[in-house]
C-alpha cells in the first residue's frame, strides 16, 4: 500500500480548529449511535487543521488501513475535535447523505510483482 487518506469536507468552521482521527475502540451502529453508546477513540491515527471557514481536510489513516487488510478488527473511526471544551468552534462536515462533498477513503496501492 503507497498511502490511504480519509477526506472530509467541512463548512462553517473556524480557521486553525485541529480535528483528531482516532480508530474506534468497539462495534457502533450508524441507526442508533449516540453520545452515550459511542465507542471511545482508540490510538490516535492523525490530526489536521482547518485553514478556513470551508475546504476539504485529510487524515493520513494508511497504518490503520493496513492493519485493517492485516487482520485487526476495523470499527471505523473516531473524528473529533483536539479541545471540545473551546466555545464556538464547532466545525460541520458533509455526510454521505449529502448530495455533494461525500466523504471518502482513498488507497493507493501497487500489485506485488513476483
Amino acid at each position: 500500500m503507497l498511502s490511504a487518506r480519509l477526506n472530509l469536507v467541512y463548512y462553517n468552521a473556524r480557521s486553525g480548529c485541529v480535528i483528531e482521527v482516532y480508530t474506534a475502540s468497539g462495534v457502533w451502529y450508524e441507526n442508533n449511535i449516540t453520545w452515550s453508546n459511542a465507542p471511545q477513540p482508540s490510538s490516535l491515527s492523525d490530526s489536521n487543521s482547518t485553514t478556513g471557514s470551508s475546504g476539504l481536510i485529510s487524515w493520513n489513516v494508511k497504518s490503520d488501513v493496513q492493519n485493517f487488510v492485516n487482520g485487526a478488527q476495523n470499527y471505523g473511526w473516531v473524528i473529533k475535535h483536539r479541545d471540545e471544551t473551546t466555545k464556538n468552534t464547532l466545525v460541520y462536515f458533509y455526510s454521505r447523505e449529502s448530495s455533494t462533498n461525500k466523504p471518502n477513503l482513498v488507497v493507493e496501492y501497487a500489485p506485488t510483482v513476483s
